[in-house]
């Protein structure tokens, strides 16, 4: 279904703002990385929560996160630890444009998605054992007296 047949950036544009919050979805798909691609036979997917992305623009460049929250009527997506220091020293989220992103982990844990890309059932250590975030560290000890000799 076609929603406009002008190709004049200014009705463009304005029936993107008017497109339905269902059809955006179908707007919101990301490039894959080569090895993703090579994987799936597939050049580009739709962006779900979950997946792992590489920021290709901005100044979060070359961090790879993983997505927190899609947001389909502002067309923006909200990333884990990728945030903003606002003025009165609280963080906030920085919602970035599909644009800047890179597919390079995908969140197999749906059965249709796994379905659409051909993909096999993720093993049980897969599917049971959440991944940690990357800057998580483990608590160092306190260290200990040094040995008298």
């Amino acid at each position: 279904m076609v929603e406009t047949s002008s190709r004049q950036p200014r009705r463009q544009r304005k029936a993107q703002f008017n497109r339905p919050v269902h059809r955006r979805g179908m707007v919101m798909v990301l490039p894959l990385s080569k090895e993703l691609r090579t994987r799936y036979h597939r050049r580009r997917l739709t962006v779900r929560k979950g997946d792992t992305v590489r920021v290709l623009a901005g100044s979060f460049v070359g961090r790879e996160e993983r997505v927190a929250r899609v947001d389909r009527k502002n067309r923006r997506l909200i990333l884990d630890n990728v945030t903003l220091r606002k003025a009165d020293k609280k963080l906030q989220q920085l919602p970035l444009n599909p644009g800047h992103l890179l597919l390079t982990r995908l969140n197999l844990s749906d059965a249709w998605r796994r379905r659409v890309l051909h993909a096999p059932e993720p093993s049980p250590e897969e599917a049971e054992a959440p991944e940690a975030p990357p800057e998580a560290a483990p608590e160092t000890a306190s260290p200990s007296p040094p040995e008298e000799g």
